[in-house]
């Protein structure tokens, strides 16, 4: 049994079943959906901006190529105007994938993140510490993995693929899901 609820611009989606895929649209703010805890099989997905998502599952927070981007609806703040706020995300394990160089892909400003992110680690392609030579002193927050290569960080399970665009996609295992 997979579940899967997606929040955008605070609606959810829930996925339920095996071979079939139901789903479900739900309403709820953003704040609740953080102290939310998904079960095993669970997660609570959330589209940040371009390419960027975020998955809470049953352990972990993960996110995946966030950038900002320019064109924000104003009124909406935080995850549901598809911003990450590193401050809410504290007492979270925290794992951030940046799948290659450019920048609508790897927000450099999110190694600033653990100051406010006391469990964080980033898992990267080759390119991306060759771009920016702040990751050469934070060994210890970094996973450097090329095409095919796989890792563990934690309990969370990761496999680069080779992408249609440069740098890599991300095959993850955690809490029961892939």
């Amino acid at each position: 049994l997979i579940v899967i609820l997606l929040f955008i611009s605070a609606a959810a989606v829930t996925c339920q079943g095996q071979a079939e895929y139901s789903f479900e649209i739900k309403t709820g703010k953003t704040s609740q959906m953080l102290q939310t805890s998904p079960g095993k099989g669970e997660a609570i997905v959330w589209h940040l901006y371009h390419s960027g998502f975020a998955l809470k599952t049953a352990h972990h927070f993960l996110i995946f190529d966030y950038w900002p981007g320019q064109e924000r609806p104003k009124a909406k703040k935080g995850l549901d105007a598809g911003l990450i706020a590193p401050d809410r995300l504290k007492g979270e394990n925290v794992v951030v994938f940046i799948s290659h160089e450019h920048d609508d892909h790897f927000y450099q400003d999110s190694l600033k993140w653990k100051g406010s992110i006391e469990k964080i680690h980033y898992v990267v392609p080759p390119e991306v510490p060759v771009k920016d030579k702040r990751f050469a002193s934070r060994q210890d927050l970094i996973t450097v993995l090329a095409p095919n290569q796989s890792a563990k960080v934690g309990e969370v399970w990761i496999k680069p693929l080779l992408s249609t665009d440069s740098g890599v996609a991300f095959l993850v295992k955690a809490d029961g899901l892939t």
